[in-house]
């Protein structure tokens, strides 16, 4: 017998991936749109305000394991904080946690191109930022369903281990968030956190100069850190 001609027209094979390819065509506009409305937001003068005290975002009523942007329960929609211990740790942690290898390239990526000495450096700047960002956007940010990474038989996209090293406060504000959107881990929330910001920034270098921007305090914490890794 001779071998099936994927070419022909109507062959079910290649309207299988052409119909696939559509839809994927489709839904990289959708997200793309947004991240540009978003983006536009985040553009105007003033925005974010400066980084306030830890404070995660709302809980969602219903209990997924993916964050969804559903109605809050009546009864709680100003919900209190999470408690906060009264001393803050100034400490430093190094963590193991799950992402994607694209997440942690583009990580290092900004590090390189930004001024960080490692990915840690650029990740500290873009919890700075999630964490300065309004309530509202929070909720957008940490319970929006954006399935960037679903396909037929995709489980989120391979994860590996890396060892990220961040201010025991931002760790503590990630565990909050962790605990009030309901994900599965700190890696969910952080592959989340990624995944938002990322094609921000791809589709506007102006609003990754913007994010990434170093403080003169974060310029001085990063040379120390570079410099503590030479005399190692």
């Amino acid at each position: 017998h001779s071998a099936m001609n994927t070419s022909e027209p109507g062959n079910p094979t290649l309207v299988l991936r052409q119909m696939l390819k559509q839809a994927e065509e489709a839904h990289r506009e959708r997200v793309y749109s947004q991240a540009q409305r978003f983006r536009m937001q985040a553009l105007q003068p003033g925005y974010p305000a400066q980084p306030q005290p830890a404070e995660a975002p709302v809980t969602p009523s219903t209990s997924p394991s993916t964050p969804q942007s559903r109605p809050l329960a009546p009864a709680k929609v100003t919900p209190e904080k999470l408690p906060l211990s009264p001393v803050l740790d100034s400490s430093v942690r190094t963590q193991k946690m799950s992402l994607c290898s694209d997440q942690e390239e583009w990580l290092v990526t900004m590090a390189a191109q930004h001024g960080y000495s490692s990915a840690s450096g650029a990740l500290d700047r873009l919890v700075k930022w999630a964490n300065a960002e309004t309530s509202s956007a929070k909720k957008h940010l940490f319970l929006v369903i954006r399935c960037r990474r679903c396909s037929a038989g995709a489980k989120g996209g391979v994860k590996h281990d890396y060892d990220l090293t961040l201010p025991a406060m931002q760790w503590q504000w990630l565990g909050n968030v962790k605990e009030r959107c309901q994900h599965a881990s700190v890696g969910k929330t952080l592959r989340i956190m990624i995944d938002f910001y990322k094609p921000l920034c791809d589709g506007d270098p102006n609003f990754e100069n913007q994010l990434f921007a170093q403080t003169s305090s974060e310029g001085k914490e990063n040379n120390s850190e570079a410099d503590n890794k030479k005399a190692s």
